[in-house]
């Protein structure tokens, strides 16, 4: 016991130091949010629960750690929210996965507009992964949203429509020739702006949603001034942008297990750091 005194005391006199860096990058990826699971993360990884509690407890001492319920949120003067390190035992380039995205172009109007889908899209939803699960449905689920979330973060499958009136045929595969689109630039720019802004976007909702209360994610217009877009500007002087960018957001935070109770016929509820308890 003594032994493992002396160590937290070393750690926490030394702070900030390497171990502190290395621990807070590593807590980026959960959203600088510690909780039971991220504990088991943190050890999984090769962090030693002395070293980490000692870390912990001197951020709390020093004000820039807070306790909100069951779990601590570190300030961002210590921590930077990163996209999650989400692993999927799917690659876009099996043929399981690529079977149920297949190429289709639909043209269809609206009032005197006429819109076109093309691309590979997953237009059965979580079926495909159901069935890859032997029909169990709650494992289908998880992993279908750990496989979409990693490939949103790779850039690899997107939700994108440049019209907030217009919600494409499904999640987006953007490998091989599927990418071979007129508007892949557009796409692939927008991507620049869901790994650049996430962290943000984390912290923002952070300080404005409560857990439990129904506004989970925050402004709805942030991620449209994120892409540079001026709400009271010139319409025809704005930037080409994904209207559904924080869908993308919200599939990943889903994916990353940011949602307490989130199973394939409930949602949840919003949990740290997508939310703060009061």
């Amino acid at each position: 016991m003594r032994a493992v005194w002396v160590l937290c005391a070393l750690v926490s006199a030394s702070a900030p130091a390497a171990a502190d860096e290395r621990t807070f990058e590593f807590l980026g990826g959960h959203g600088c949010t510690v909780s039971e699971d991220t504990r088991d993360a943190l050890a999984n990884a090769g962090f030693l629960k002395p070293y980490t509690n000692a870390i912990l407890d001197d951020a709390l001492a020093r004000g820039v750690a807070e306790r909100q319920g069951d779990y601590i949120v570190l300030d961002d003067s210590i921590c930077t929210i990163r996209l999650p390190d989400i692993q999927s035992r799917w690659s876009v380039n099996d043929p399981e996965i690529e079977a149920m995205a297949p190429y289709i172009r639909e043209e269809y109007t609206i009032g005197d507009m006429t819109y076109v889908d093309e691309g590979c899209f997953f237009r059965a939803g979580m079926d495909g992964f159901v069935a890859l699960n032997g029909g169990d449905v709650e494992a289908g689920y998880r992993d279908y949203m750990q496989f979409m979330a990693a490939a949103i973060i790779s850039g690899e499958v997107r939700m994108y429509s440049d019209n907030p009136l217009r919600t494409p045929p499904g999640l987006q595969l953007l490998s091989g020739n599927c990418a071979d689109l007129p508007n892949i630039d557009d796409i692939r720019r927008s991507h620049d702006v869901l790994v650049a802004s996430f962290g943000d976007w984390v912290r923002a909702s952070q300080a404005v949603s409560v857990c439990g209360d129904y506004r989970e994610y925050g402004d709805p217009m942030f991620p449209i001034r994120a892409q540079g877009v001026d709400p009271m500007g010139d319409e025809d002087a704005q930037p080409a942008i994904n209207a559904l960018l924080g869908i993308e957001w919200m599939l990943i935070t889903v994916g990353a297990g940011w949602r307490d109770g989130d199973r394939s016929d409930d949602k949840g509820v919003a949990r740290p750091p997508l939310c703060h308890v009061e």
